[in-house]
């Protein structure tokens, strides 16, 4: 975790100093992992120097997971006084039911206002959007029921609206399918690792991958707000279905074992069937992308091809931490 935060600061610095306009988010479970021991002090100097970094970074958003809770609402609370753009739109006060950070945050750049909310789950082992999970200082809120709540509001004041989930991918296409006006859906909670979109109606979702290994990187090109994004990584990823296509239908043709029998007769014509369909999309696709909002998700990752930063490697060495590259 340590190992690549260094790196992903070096990163991002030099993303910016590039001149390029970088705006930095989190998903959630920034700050521990399961194996958590109770008030661990090498986990809560690893959650001090990870607080550090992303103000370093200059990050606009943080979505507040589950995980992050393992040390109490108060220790986030600390970090949130220090400067850290703690957000959650689901986690509230369990006596008055006040959101106990900022439901959502908006951030102006290149003349666009951007809104960030953030959601996590109500219960780590749910399988679906389940009972509120309360202890004495905090309640989770179904996420969805705050979303209808909050989208209107932070939909008035910005132009783009990104959520920050750590509801995991299934709840992610659950929440796109159910309420519109999300742009994209940044996700997390289970660490998948996505080097493309997949899409619910006309909201994004994408993932980065596990314990910060990667960054993910999301281009955006803007020229009406609210016309709907278009993937500029799409005409790619439809020319490698169509090459695993043609490998299907060359085995298939090649197979001298097989007879020519009914069931061979139904794959091929599938699979031909599938790469004319394959080729018509991406000749539409091809020819809208000249025009409109587009995007392009990549991932970085954070290897040892990239330097680590040199303050943030003293932090760990001050704390008497040793970071790990896992």
């Amino acid at each position: 975790m340590l190992g690549g935060l260094a790196r992903r600061v070096a990163f991002v610095e030099k993303e910016k100093a590039s001149g390029k306009t970088a705006l930095v988010v989190d998903s959630g479970d920034l700050f521990f992992d399961g194996r958590i021991r109770e008030k661990s002090h090498p986990d809560l100097a690893k959650a001090r120097i990870i607080s550090r970094a992303y103000r370093k970074m200059g990050a606009i958003a943080l979505n507040v997971g589950d995980l992050d809770l393992l040390h109490g609402v108060e220790f986030l609370v600390q970090l949130a006084n220090e400067g850290l753009p703690l957000i959650s739109a689901n986690l509230v006060n369990a006596k008055d039911s006040s959101t106990l950070f900022p439901p959502f945050r908006i951030h102006e750049a290149v003349g666009l206002r951007f809104g960030f909310l953030g959601l996590l789950p109500p219960s780590r082992s749910s399988a679906s959007f389940g009972p509120s999970r309360s202890d004495q200082n905090f309640i989770i809120q179904n996420p969805l029921e705050a979303l209808r709540e909050i989208l209107p509001r932070i939909r008035s004041q910005a132009d783009l609206v990104i959520l920050l989930s750590d509801l995991g991918l299934q709840h992610d296409h659950q929440i796109a399918q159910t309420i519109s006006g999300l742009d994209f859906i940044l996700g997390g909670h289970e660490g998948r690792w996505m080097d493309q979109p997949t899409r619910q109606g006309q909201t994004f979702i994408l993932q980065s991958g596990y314990k910060g290994m990667y960054a993910g990187r999301l281009n955006l090109q803007i020229q009406d707000p609210s016309r709907p994004f278009q993937d500029l990584g799409r005409p790619d990823q439809i020319r490698r279905e169509i090459q695993t296509t043609d490998r299907q239908i060359r085995y298939l043709q090649q197979d001298k074992r097989r007879s020519p029998t009914e069931e061979f007769q139904r794959n091929l014509e599938y699979l031909n069937g599938r790469k004319s369909s394959l080729l018509k999309e991406l000749e539409q696709v091809q020819a809208s992308l000249g025009q409109g909002n587009r995007f392009l998700w990549t991932l970085q990752a954070l290897d040892p091809s990239i330097p680590e930063d040199p303050e943030v490697l003293a932090w760990i060495l001050e704390a008497g931490i040793q970071k790990d590259e896992k």
